[in-house]
């Protein structure tokens, strides 16, 4: 309301709740964030590996551009109050993300890039730190002189990530 320079009550006209409001600002703000990804993948030409980084970069970087980096906490936080809510999210953010970000690691087992892995885990793997990162980032992150910057954590986790599932060279013990 105060960004948009109206009243909390003129927001109730276009809202009946506070939840309805939050699943508008998720539906409205990350969802396109996802669909971007969507479009990324079915554009890609390299690598799976550098598929895998540019999707993480670019969520990141979406996240905090649109000044949308506590969502993920937010949602989390109001889980109990607003089931509804975090349906929404778990439905047309989490489980969607899971799926793009499967297809990439299924495509680089097929191309032979990455190990026959449980995807299902291996996604688990990949996402769940980036995930904490942000939330640790928005909520603790303020009073946490030792939180690594975005790019930096994103490198590292990657190459731990990427070092599990490709495959080793021929020769390679």
């Amino acid at each position: 309301a105060k960004r948009a320079g109206v009243s909390k009550g003129t927001v109730y006209l276009y809202f009946k709740s506070k939840e309805e409001l939050l699943r508008a600002a998720v539906r409205d703000s990350v969802v396109p964030i996802v669909d971007e990804g969507d479009d990324i993948e079915v554009e890609a030409e390299g690598t799976s590996a550098e598929l895998l980084r540019q999707l993480l970069q670019r969520w990141l970087e979406e996240f905090e551009e649109r000044g949308l980096a506590g969502v993920p906490k937010l949602v989390m936080s109001e889980a109990g109050n607003f089931p509804e809510l975090a349906q929404d999210y778990m439905t047309h953010v989490v489980q969607r993300s899971r799926r793009l970000f499967a297809r990439v690691i299924k495509r680089g087992i097929r191309e032979g890039e990455f190990r026959k892995v449980d995807v299902r885990e291996a996604v688990q793997v990949l996402l769940t730190p980036v995930l904490y990162s942000q939330i640790h980032a928005a909520s603790l992150g303020p009073y946490d002189p030792g939180l690594m910057e975005r790019g930096r954590f994103l490198d590292a986790h990657l190459d731990f990530f990427l070092r599990a599932v490709r495959v080793e060279p021929q020769g390679v013990s």
